[in-house]
């Protein structure tokens, strides 16, 4: 066939929920954090509040949780009595000292991260910049799962890349009421059709950890998966010892 003979081959490409599918699983959208995206102005601030992170690295979890304990309100302000912050603020014992929150606070209020932030003896007040800042603050994991995200994304002849997506075992997303099987993979991208599975832990990583990926790698990405640990703390040599045993790269994210 003269017709068929001269046809150009043409390549495909599949996006996740494509490759998903293969393997019938299906992500579920339903649990998709909201603030988890990716768009034109918060790539910067992302870059910052990762740097940031890391230039506060034995606080920032402890900061993070302590942040949660004073909602703002609907204009996104935070005003908490002095006495009340400081009880709460001596509950987080690994907080250190209080001097060091006022530094990670007036680093956030340079940066933009938050405005208007007043420490007295009148108590503490500031705005959040947005409600996707104040939730990645307050979420110490997803500075890293955002940061890794970004950097991923950016690789050439990426297809598609994605952040916290829950794939469902079975395909079938059920009515609300009826539980779903899922595992939630921090950061998913494919290139050339093949699927990188990425776990990002900001703390230390346990054996679980790699069990966790290496499952879910195998049973939604075969056997040509590609499976990455990216964490921000260096891992144990017994623990990487088993992560070159299972084939998984390990990234100390910086």
């Amino acid at each position: 066939n003269a017709l068929s003979a001269s046809a150009k081959k043409r390549q495909i490409y599949m996006n996740l929920d494509q490759f998903v599918s293969l393997y019938n699983g299906t992500i579920n959208y339903r649990q998709k954090k909201l603030f988890k995206e990716l768009n034109e102005d918060n790539g910067t601030d992302i870059e910052k509040l990762w740097g940031l992170s890391r230039e506060f690295d034995d606080k920032w979890v402890h900061y993070s949780s302590l942040l949660r304990k004073f909602p703002p309100d609907a204009n996104l302000m935070v005003e908490v009595e002095k006495d009340m912050f400081r009880d709460e603020f001596y509950r987080h014992k690994r907080a250190g000292h209080i001097k060091d929150f006022h530094k990670f606070m007036h680093a956030c209020s340079h940066m933009g991260f938050v405005k208007l932030y007043a420490a007295g003896k009148n108590g503490y007040k500031f705005v959040y910049k947005n409600a996707e800042i104040k939730q990645m603050i307050w979420d110490s994991g997803s500075i890293l799962e955002m940061y890794t995200y970004l950097l991923e994304s950016q690789k050439e002849d990426m297809t598609d890349c994605r952040v916290g997506v829950h794939i469902d075992w079975d395909g079938v997303v059920q009515q609300a009421g009826n539980p779903d099987v899922l595992n939630e993979i921090d950061v998913m991208s494919i290139r050339n059709n093949l699927a990188t599975f990425i776990s990002c832990k900001i703390g230390s990583v346990d054996q679980m950890a790699l069990y966790e990926l290496e499952t879910v790698a195998n049973r939604f990405g075969g056997k040509y998966a590609k499976k990455v640990l990216a964490t921000a703390q260096p891992l144990s040599q017994a623990h990487m010892r088993r992560a070159e045993e299972m084939g998984i790269e390990v990234r100390i994210v910086k």
